[in-house]
């Protein structure tokens, strides 16, 4: 919108509408590097590690939650494109494939993304070093809205 020649106050509009429709998805290889940081009980680590148990964290009330569990990785990301595929039906959406050290998965769920979906545009994305700190490699997820007006 910058590079369109859009105000700061029209971004900050636009923003503000968009952000109450975004919806993101992800998997973690491990949960070792949440217990560290003290936002996963050491529990959690054992669930995950030792049952491989995939948790599917989204967010809810600003807070990242557990939404799912699956037994693999596959079914794990699976279950997050039924679940946008659910959310989005026919509309447009606007999608960006997010990852920490798994490039080769990223570049699967895209191109399954834009095969499946009327992707108006369908960014792949790394983590920051910031999120990768908490979350550790192998993080894979999706975030993505639609727009009722056609995007």
């Amino acid at each position: 919108m910058a590079r369109a020649g859009a105000t700061l106050d029209e971004i900050e509009r636009f923003v503000l509408a968009v952000r109450s429709r975004i919806r993101f998805f992800a998997v973690l290889d491990t949960v070792k590097h949440l217990v560290r940081s003290g936002r996963a009980p050491p529990l959690a680590s054992l669930a995950v590690d030792v049952l491989q148990i995939q948790p599917i964290l989204t967010s809810a009330g600003g807070r990242i939650v557990m939404l799912a569990r699956a037994r693999t990785r596959r079914r794990a990301l699976q279950a997050m494109v039924e679940r946008m595929a659910r959310d989005v039906g026919e509309r447009p959406v606007r999608v960006a494939v997010f990852h920490a050290a798994a490039q080769e998965e990223a570049e699967r769920l895209r191109f399954e993304g834009v095969e499946r979906f009327v992707c108006h545009e369908c960014l792949l994305v790394t983590t920051t070093p910031a999120m990768g700190l908490y979350t550790g490699p192998g993080l894979l997820g999706l975030a993505y809205y639609t727009d009722p007006t056609g995007c």
